[in-house]
């Protein structure tokens, strides 16, 4: 994909629309590219100021662009508020004479901190001015009155909320911090996703604070967790902030707020309803909990939303909905909602970006990539909406155009690794000529399995050392694969790297390697013990001369996201049943119930293997697999472990599979099928096809071995 450029225009347009720690990053763009000038540093000066606590780099940009453009007198009066923030008002004053058209107001707040009597200002900037600047001077007492008069005559009430946390911290009064925030949250209940994300970071940072000088004080805890369970990083840590609430003040309304949001984020709209109405009724005079409570009552209760009506609210509180709505299992209609707020307000990434990801989810992969590109041209800078665009991309086979962007992951917290910093240059595929190359391992294990096939091509082609920081467990099996490259055990802590000079993420080996389904390879590329896997075909075939079936069928990622991926091992009762065959479990977490009722449901016996930790233990894991005949299972990393064997593995799969590129084998490891189902259909008919195939399979894979054997005999 071409990606959309980084203008000034759009970073106008951002700012415009109240998104001020995107604009910052525009603009950061802007300079750094050499593009934008003087324009560029102003403003990002006034972006800056929309922030508490950052008016010395607000004087820094508009001192460059003082410097580019000596007679801006917006670049003096940028330099003038700046340096009023700061306290400094003899250098303020200094540039007085030629500050524009702010003269008189700027006028005003120099006069009332050489400790003149306020005058009386229109302006609401004014007295929001004046507070800031009254901070900065400590007079904390004319700053709580410069505050209040601001709020009265209108200013941002989220902005003075967090003017006055500072305000109320001068004076010791840590309760109304806390109501400041409280506050805060309320008032940026009407932003948009990307500011209310600025306000709630900055209640946690207080929080945080204040739990250090009074622990587990109740209030503090619960408007904490509320602030951590909106966001996705931290959103268990949240829960657990939450949970510790409860046991200290069970019937705190700040903590149904929390609980209520959390709920809703769960999908359990039923419970968020109540918990949202119990906050609502004990926070009469904030607006958040009995909007909330409302527009959540609406979606209660199994009937069809509204989906035009519930978009007219914030957008917030439109992307909230939205998930609880997908997290709850009713995806239509969250995508009903976020096409209706998109329609309505077609200039909020968020929404698009939401959008993209449930109608990935219901199969919609043309329409998911155009409301994800639609997510990076409205914000250039969003690392997830290119990441959900590289997604897209790769569902329609598109591998070269997704590769280009997918590096953008890296700029976003994830589940499985941990986001890294490096000295030396990232790699972009020129020669080594001797050079030292570190490939770093990513994400979970089945990603990890399923990259490591590009590393033969690496080695192929270059003449250097090349190091690949690996997973513990893979490691053993690492250097048998692939003899001829160095292997470490991953070391998070390690911040020097003699003698290392690029370092590559191993999931940006593609953009290199596997530009088009033509680059990927043709067999296995794991190889397992070969005494372990002797072992473990005997103690296979004690069990039955039937041909040897492993079965895993949900991933251990517990998201919602995940949920439309997973079985039930019900699900594959056709196959469970069959007296043809031996079953083997591969999973590796929370089988034993299902297990134990699938075979009192069978009458059959479902072997598991108690005595070796296959999640942990990769070498007889892999051992295990390349010893069966063949695998069945979900998307998770069963298939794709079998795969990497060579043993033969069927997988389920609804659409869209980005890694799998619509097509119908894993061009990872082609000797795994995919199996796909649309989104409204069951399991049953998809899991009907895999035991057909796995029938002509294992009646195919019988006769060439009567054949073998037969060769033999006669040789």
């Amino acid at each position: 994909m071409e990606k959309p450029e980084i203008t000034f225009e759009l970073a106008e347009e951002t700012f415009a629309r109240g998104d001020f720690m995107r604009c910052e990053g525009i603009c950061e763009r802007l300079i750094g590219n050499g593009d934008g000038g003087a324009p560029a540093h102003l403003l990002k000066g006034r972006t800056l100021l929309r922030f508490e606590g950052r008016a010395a780099n607000a004087l820094a940009a508009f001192q460059h662009a003082a410097g580019a453009d000596p007679a801006s007198a917006e670049a003096r009066a940028g330099m003038l508020m700046a340096l009023l923030r700061l306290g400094q008002i003899d250098e303020a004053e200094k540039l007085l004479p030629e500050s524009g058209a702010d003269e008189a107001r700027f006028a005003a707040v120099i006069e009332a901190a050489r400790g003149a009597a306020p005058a009386e200002m229109a302006e609401a900037e004014g007295w929001l001015l004046l507070g800031q600047t009254m901070n900065a001077l400590r007079r904390f007492d004319a700053a709580e009155t410069a505050l209040g008069r601001a709020l009265a005559a209108g200013a941002d009430a989220a902005a003075v909320g967090l003017a006055m946390t500072r305000t109320m911290g001068g004076l010791g009064r840590i309760d109304d911090i806390l109501e400041a925030c409280r506050r805060i949250r309320d008032a940026c209940f009407q932003a948009r996703p990307n500011p209310r994300r600025y306000y709630l970071g900055e209640i946690m940072m207080l929080c945080r604070s204040l739990d250090q000088v009074r622990l587990d004080h109740p209030l503090t805890l619960a408007i904490l967790g509320g602030a951590l369970v909106e966001q996705t990083a931290t959103d268990e840590e949240g829960r657990g902030v939450l949970n510790r609430v409860h046991r200290l003040a069970a019937d705190l309304p700040d903590l149904f707020l929390g609980a209520g949001c959390a709920t809703l984020r769960g999908g359990k709209i039923d419970e968020a309803a109540d918990f949202l109405a119990r906050a609502a009724a004990g926070m009469a005079d904030f607006r958040e909990p009995g909007e909330m409570a409302r527009l959540v009552e609406t979606m209660d209760g199994g009937q069809p939303i509204d989906a035009g009506r519930l978009a007219e609210t914030e957008p917030a509180a439109v992307l909230a909905l939205g998930e609880g709505l997908g997290a709850g299992g009713r995806y239509h209609e969250a995508m009903a909602l976020l096409q209706a707020a998109a329609s309505r307000t077609p200039d909020i990434p968020e929404t698009h970006l939401a959008l993209a990801s449930y109608l990935s989810i219901l199969g919609r992969s043309d329409k998911a990539l155009e409301a994800s590109m639609a997510a990076c041209r409205l914000a250039p800078d969003e690392a997830s909406a290119f990441l959900e665009t590289a997604s897209g991309l790769m569902a329609l086979g598109r591998f070269g155009e997704a590769w280009d962007v997918y590096d953008y992951r890296l700029d976003l917290w994830r589940r499985d690794s941990a986001i890294r910093r490096f000295p030396m240059p990232q790699w972009q595929g020129e020669a080594l000529d001797g050079r030292t190359l570190m490939v770093w391992r990513e994400e979970g294990i089945g990603d990890e399995l399923r990259f490591a096939s590009i590393l033969p091509d690496l080695r192929g082609n270059q003449q250097g050392r090349i190091i690949v920081e690996c997973g513990t467990r893979l490691r053993s099996l690492f250097e048998r694969s692939f003899a001829d490259i160095e292997f470490r055990d991953e070391d998070l802590d390690n911040t020097d790297f003699p003698g290392i000079d690029f370092h590559l993420p191993l999931m940006s080996l593609p953009r290199l390697y596997r530009r088009g389904l033509e680059d990927f390879g043709t067999g296995p590329f794991i190889v397992a013990h070969p005494g372990r896997v002797e072992k473990w075909r005997e103690r296979l075939n004690a069990l039955g001369p039937q041909p040897k079936v492993g079965v895993g069928w949900r991933s251990l990622n517990r998201s919602w996201r995940k949920r439309p991926l997973l079985t039930r091992l019900a699900d594959w009762d056709p196959v469970l049943a069959r007296d043809d065959l031996v079953i083997v479990n591969l999973q590796c977490e929370d089988y034993a119930e299902e297990v134990a009722a699938a075979e009192e449901r069978l009458g059959r016996a479902i072997h598991i293997v108690e005595d070796v930790d296959i999640k942990n233990d990769m070498e007889e894991a892999v051992a295990l697999m390349a010893a069966l005949d063949a695998v069945i299972g979900a998307r998770c990393w069963v298939p794709t472990t079998a795969g990497a064997v060579g043993t033969k593995a069927f997988c389920v799969t609804p659409k869209p599979n980005p890694f799998m590129a619509d097509q119908d084998y894993d061009p990872w490891s082609p000797s795994t099928d995919i199996f796909y189902r649309e989104f409204d259909e069951d399991w049953t008919g998809v899991v009907a096809a895999v035991n057909d195939a796995l029938s002509a399979y294992l009646a195919g894979a019988g006769e060439a071995a009567d054949a073998a054997a037969g060769t033999g005999s006669a040789t």
